[in-house]
């Protein structure tokens, strides 16, 4: 069943304000300096007190912990015992455990190997040796489409935490003729283990589709240890439940209005009877998009129903570019008749149910694009001194933020409108942002949204696009304040990232953030002078931002 839920013209559109605090460095605390660690990867973890870090270069790994109060690092210890054939596949928690997964494929044997091994995060080092998990026959691949060239299988817990599914994608057979190898169909493997790392069920199943025509796109696994898996296939998204134990395979095709069409969509985990898939929607040929839209629903229920919103003209025209509207005016005076500018590329992000029962969804505009670039050799090269090169990069653009009251209806939306641009890089825990998009922080009457921008953008009236914050080396760190109830958003300027008091940096990455409760994070900053330093600040009313630099 399909519903679709209009706003009122009496709903109150968000406005935005501007918070009045500017750079002030009275209440930044600095901590000890100790020594830097490179590293290509860093992921941090809370343990009771503790902050632990993961750094992964190549084939070293580093183990640190962090005393959060008294901001100081307590121990490090490094491993360089990683063979560089190994491929990191995924850090994971299980309940108050840590685990690190890699795989290796042998190529005399054909065989995928993954294996693990457990963190002792008090003692900063790792428990045992590595442990075989499982073999499997042939080289595979990440089901997932933007994760092959940097994963082989997926991981997913469910919402208890009591299961882990572990998938993967077989290749067709390479020694099959190549007809045969198109018309292949797609294979996907699925393993289900309790917290102890038991396995509970495997199946390998075939899909009725072919391994060219499927793209996956997400995937979950509830607490009874089902399965699930959402597809494009052509122009349709498809959902595919695999039944635990016996791997029965049904699907359901999921439809929105008859004239709206699925731009993206993920499964959330928010309870144990709970998983909602949401996502955004287009009209059908239309020349611009026209009304773009939300989607809603449980895939867990008997009989889903699909709830759809309109996003607000006011919220989609809200800061355009020039080059839009114009082209807005020209489709309008052209063909005489509606013409409305959509909100392209968002992709939902997160999705969580507040105190009151109500319900959040923040996506963001990911948007690939490539970059030429002019390239000199040398002239006894035989070629020509200017070649071209081609680079893919990302732009991190507008965030919409949307609440559901706890009946279903449409509080709110708010959309914060950024323009940011960085290298295109996917790494084994997803797509690396590389220091730009946003962190969030769940206040308790209010959301942050925690992002680079440029400083010509605090100020920013609706009608006007934002200037461009390239890379995340410049600019301002602005906490983005929205309260719950109303939707109103605010900006606060939180400090200039080139210069905390008066230590320089540069590389500033918001990937390099961690939330330790609801009210903290830890950022971490090179300075060019090989020392770390933990620094706390206090931003708004209730969230206290702490900061590592290196």
């Amino acid at each position: 069943m399909k519903k679709s839920l209009y706003l009122l013209t009496l709903l109150l559109i968000v406005q935005i304000s501007f918070g009045q605090e500017m750079f002030s460095d009275e209440k930044i605390e600095i901590g000890t300096p100790y020594e830097t660690v490179v590293a290509q990867f860093n992921k941090y973890y809370t343990f009771k007190d503790l902050i632990f870090g993961i750094k992964i270069n190549r084939e070293k790994i580093t183990l640190q912990t962090y005393n959060i109060e008294s901001l100081t690092q307590e121990k490090i210890k490094v491993y360089d015992d990683f063979l560089k054939e190994l491929k990191i596949e995924e850090i994971l928690r299980i309940k108050d455990k840590l685990f690190l997964f890699y795989s290796f494929y042998n190529e005399i044997t054909n065989k995928e190997s993954l294996y693990f091994r457990e963190i002792d995060v008090e003692e900063c080092s790792f428990k045992e040796g590595a442990k075989l998990l499982f073999e499997i026959e042939e080289n595979v691949t990440s089901s997932m489409e933007f994760q092959q060239l940097v994963d082989n299988l997926d991981f997913r817990s469910s919402f208890d935490g009591n299961k882990l599914l572990i998938q993967y994608l077989k290749r067709p057979d390479r020694k099959l003729p190549k007809k045969q190898r198109k018309n292949a169909l797609s294979v996907i493997g699925f393993k289900v283990f309790d917290q102890k790392l038991n396995l509970i069920w495997s199946k390998e199943i075939e899909m009725p589709y072919k391994y060219a025509e499927m793209k996956n796109k997400d995937y979950a696994i509830d607490t009874d240890g089902n399965c699930y898996l959402v597809s494009l296939i052509g122009s349709d998204f498809i959902l595919f439940k695999i039944a635990a134990q016996t791997g029965i395979l049904s699907k359901n095709k999921i439809e929105i209005a008859s004239d709206q069409i699925i731009e993206n969509l993920k499964l959330f985990q928010i309870s144990d009877k709970s998983i909602i898939c949401a996502g955004y929607t287009l009209v059908i040929a239309s020349l611009e998009g026209s009304e773009s839209g939300i989607f809603k629903y449980n895939i867990l229920d008997t009989t889903p129903e699909i709830d759809h919103y309109v996003i607000p003209l006011k919220i989609v025209y809200q800061n355009a570019t020039k080059i839009r509207l114009n082209s807005f005016e020209a489709g309008h005076s052209s063909y005489k008749k509606v013409y409305s500018l959509s909100i392209k590329s968002l992709v939902p992000e997160l999705l969580f149910v507040d105190k009151d029962g109500s319900m959040l969804l923040i996506g963001e505009q990911n948007i690939p694009i490539s970059r030429n670039y002019g390239a000199f050799v040398p002239a006894s090269s035989g070629i020509s001194p200017l070649i071209g090169i081609s680079s893919g990069h990302m732009l991190y653009n507008d965030v919409l933020i949307t609440k559901f009251n706890k009946d279903g209806s449409l509080a709110w939306v708010n959309k914060l409108a950024k323009h940011q641009e960085t290298v295109n890089r996917t790494r084994f825990d997803g797509l690396e942002k590389r220091g730009l998009s946003y962190k969030f922080i769940d206040g308790e009457n209010d959301l942050y949204i925690i992002y680079t921008d440029h400083k010509k953008n605090l100020n920013l009236d609706s009608i006007k696009a934002p200037k461009p914050n390239d890379f995340g080396n410049e600019g301002v760190l602005v906490a983005y304040e929205i309260n719950k109830n109303s939707g109103v958003g605010k900006k606060t300027p939180i400090f200039e990232v080139r210069k905390i008091k008066e230590i320089r940096t540069s590389k500033f990455s918001l990937s390099r953030m961690v939330t330790k409760k609801k009210d903290e994070l830890i950022i971490e900053i090179y300075d060019g002078s090989f020392k770390d330093i933990l620094i706390k600040k206090k931003v708004g009313n209730d969230v206290l931002l702490k900061i590592k630099l290196k």
